[in-house]
């Protein structure tokens, strides 16, 4: 047996732990490859708690870190040009920033609300639009605006019915030209 065990010891320890933190480190890749930030951190920190002094593992947290806070901006400047669309009076325009900031915000919650919001009035501006071009006979008008009330509207059951009556009047009307 050699004199000073504890060294040995020592040794293997440190092997072991560096072991670990890379396995870490190569799941944390894994992760920020098919886009799981989140997993991804958590799998770095796991890294650093193994092995304190892993450069790569500390330099790929501060990236991801980094990358979010500026994602979470740029969200915050998409939320910000939606109110000012709205204030413009640019629905659309607007329902389109709170997409976008929805997608990039850490906490989506605020603008997934509004635009929740949005697009259930412009689903109902949309079939208001349908019912009066059908008033109007104007069949090709009206099924892009029912179109438009269920892309936009959740569970628009009325919608929904009216496409299909348009439907059942184009076929019967290609059925009676043919």
């Amino acid at each position: 047996a050699p004199q000073n065990r504890l060294k040995i010891l020592d040794g293997l320890e440190s092997r072991c732990n560096s072991r670990i933190a890379r396995e870490y480190y190569d799941s944390a890749l894994a992760f920020s490859e098919i886009g799981d930030k989140p997993q991804a951190i958590r799998e770095l920190v796991k890294a650093l708690t193994w092995r304190e002094d892993y450069p790569a593992a500390t330099e790929m947290l501060n990236l991801i870190k980094s990358r979010e806070l500026a994602r979470n901006a740029r969200g915050e400047e998409l939320y910000l040009e939606g109110l000012n669309e709205i204030n413009l009076g640019n629905a659309t325009r607007a329902r389109t920033a709170f997409l976008h900031a929805a997608n990039r915000l850490t906490d989506p919650t605020l603008a997934e609300a509004r635009l929740a919001a949005m697009s259930q009035n412009l689903a109902e501006e949309s079939l208001r639009q349908a019912k009066i071009f059908l008033k109007d006979d104007q069949i090709g008008p009206a099924w892009v605006a029912v179109q438009d009330a269920i892309y936009l509207g959740e569970d628009f059951t009325e919608a929904v019915a009216i496409s299909e009556e348009i439907d059942a009047f184009l076929i019967s009307d290609a059925f009676l030209d043919s």
